[in-house]
């Protein structure tokens, strides 16, 4: 009874990650199809883009600069002020706006296949 329940729940969960997959795919679609006809759309996600690696090239080249003068010029012992989460919504954004949606979905506590849960969650072994 057991072997068939659990063959039962796998067989849904199968059925729902495909269907999630599908979904996202449809998507991720949806709103490039929409970003090819709308030039307004287009340059938003440009300046998005745009100013997104902005950031991400200064933080990495801009303010090791920046130290690196101060410190030689002034002061040794100066840090720069911390950027704080800047940094780390650049990267989340960029990735989002490159497509990641979908791997950003399957991040966070939720994180492994439906299937994998659901054996945590009945304590099953699949051997």
């Amino acid at each position: 009874m057991r072997t068939r329940l659990y063959e039962a729940m796998l067989g849904v969960v199968k059925e729902i990650e495909v269907a999630h997959a599908d979904a996202l795919a449809k998507i991720y679609q949806a709103f490039m199809g929409a970003l090819a006809q709308s030039p307004l759309m287009q340059r938003v996600w440009a300046t998005a883009v745009l100013s997104q690696l902005f950031v991400l090239v200064y933080h990495q080249f801009g303010i090791p600069l920046i130290v690196l003068i101060i410190r030689a010029a002034y002061e040794p012992r100066w840090q720069y002020p911390s950027s704080g989460t800047t940094v780390e919504w650049a990267y989340l954004l960029l990735g989002a706006l490159m497509g990641m949606g979908p791997m950003v979905l399957r991040a966070g506590p939720g994180v492994g296949s439906l299937a994998d849960r659901l054996k945590a969650m009945v304590g099953a072994d699949p051997a």
